[in-house]
This record gives structure tokens, sequence and C-alpha cells, in this order.
């Protein structure tokens, strides 16, 4: 349980923490303004979106014991 509870509040210290795509949308947002500050958001939440799914899918296929569909066939 000790394990757990140091493991959340790593976790919650990551989150909390800036990363390199808070940058690009502080530049881009300082920069070009709030509206491409927005795009970039938006962009960047979009490309967390497809590589969630992606992983996600790609484990559900380990999980299944399925072949990737980007294996072909000998």
């Amino acid at each position: 349980m000790t394990q757990s509870v140091a493991f959340g509040r790593v976790v919650l210290l990551g989150a909390r923490s800036p990363g390199p795509d808070f940058a690009v949308v502080v530049r881009r947002s300082a920069v070009s303004g709030r509206l491409h500050g927005t795009a970039a958001a938006m962009g960047i939440a979009v490309g967390v979106f497809v590589r969630v799914v992606a992983g996600l899918t790609g484990a559900a296929l380990v999980a299944l014991g399925l072949k990737p569909a980007a294996t072909t066939r000998p």
C-alpha cells in the first residue's frame, strides 16, 4: 500500500510540472497570439490522443495474442 501511495505522489508531481508541450503553447501564444496558442494546444491534444489510442490498441493486441496489423505474412 505504501508503494502505491509513493507512486501516486510521483505521478502527481510529474503531472504538475510543465513540460515541452507547455513551452510550445506559451511561446506560440506569446509570439502569435491567443488563436495560434489555442491551435497549438489542440494539435498537441490530438497528437496525445492518437498516441494513447495506438498504445492501447497495441496493448490489447498483445493481451489477446493477436498479430498487429502492421506485420506482413511471409
